[in-house]
């Protein structure tokens, strides 16, 4: 027997279960043909290969002169925190996310037909530009600045491997077809419960009050949130603080306008087929309130007013009887 042959027989029966592998994040499209008015999704897969990661942040490249971005779904997404919201770069094409899942992912269960590896789906389409006197055209969407962390206490990056996708955009005829919409309207379901807490730290923003939170949708993903701000005890017209309620689109963390802490505060989470969750947040409000500033400009408005009828009743008295 050869040394080399040897050595690999050793090598081999010491050191069986060591081996070295990739873990793969791919992108995938129902077709590798695209009708020229069709809108269509670009699903984000991760496969493990037996390591257990905890972290992904991504970008998307993408020819502007070819497709535009429709939306970006998180809707089944493995991950359940996003440290960057998958936002969009129109104009040089690109889609940029990073996400995480605590306490890691290890890859898909055994019988998963395979819906739990998506990190996120990407809505294209064509655009209108587009000669078809140009068509078929061959074009490409590509992961760049892909970074996996292992779930490994240590944020050890991973071996990564890629698979980009190749599209052909042609002249098909017939009527236009979606993807996208057929998966939205089959959403019924309203966004998961979820609850905010309120933060105040002297190092950010002077120290002034801001709210937290979260809210997940399993089917088509949260569109935006909205939020609305109510004073309990009504009293602007008396105090001065006259504000208006109404209900605005917001992100979290968001810095509350009533620093008083009086305001009763809803928000609202809204998919992308419009279904809705409030959380809401009552203040500490008491039957007997505290006297702070509002309070004491309140008093004193009662006590001029009371003096103001209280004289004019007197002179129209005095008045009577001479």
């Amino acid at each position: 027997m050869k040394i080399s042959s040897l050595f690999s027989f050793f090598f081999s029966l010491f050191f069986p279960a060591i081996s070295f592998a990739a873990v793969d994040i791919r992108l995938d499209a129902t077709s590798p043909e695209v009708n020229i008015h069709d809108t269509f999704i670009v699903t984000i897969r991760i496969n493990t290969e037996g390591e257990c990661i905890n972290a992904v942040s991504s970008q998307i490249k993408f020819d502007p002169s070819v497709l535009k971005v429709v939306d970006f779904s998180t809707g089944q997404s493995l991950f359940s925190l996003w440290t960057e919201q998958p936002s969009v770069e129109k104009k040089n094409g690109i889609i940029s996310f990073s996400g995480g899942i605590p306490g890691g992912y290890c890859g898909r269960i055994a019988g998963d037909p395979g819906l739990t590896n998506i990190i996120g789906k990407a809505v294209f389409t064509p655009v209108e530009t587009l000669e078809k006197s140009s068509l078929p055209i061959q074009t490409k969407i590509e992961m760049v600045n892909a970074e996996v962390l292992l779930n490994d206490g240590m944020g050890t990056k991973a071996d990564l491997f890629s698979h980009n996708l190749a599209l052909i955009i042609a002249d098909k005829g017939g009527a236009p077809k979606n993807e996208w919409l057929s998966e939205v309207r089959g959403d019924t379901i309203a966004p998961e419960l979820f609850s905010m807490e309120v933060f105040r730290d002297p190092n950010i923003q002077a120290g002034k009050y801001f709210i937290a939170w979260a809210s997940t949708d399993k089917q088509s993903g949260i569109d935006h949130y909205e939020i609305l701000e109510t004073n309990p005890w009504k009293f602007g017209f008396f105090t001065g603080d006259n504000r208006k309620s109404y209900w605005t689109v917001a992100e979290s963390p968001y810095f509350l306008k009533d620093q008083n802490l009086r305001s009763k505060i809803m928000v609202k989470a809204i998919d992308k087929m419009g279904n809705e969750r409030i959380a809401e947040y009552n203040p500490n409000t008491s039957f007997i309130p505290s006297v702070d500033n509002q309070w004491i400009e309140i008093t004193v408005f009662l006590a001029v007013l009371a003096f103001l009828f209280s004289a004019a009743y007197m002179r129209k008295k005095k008045k009577f009887i001479v």
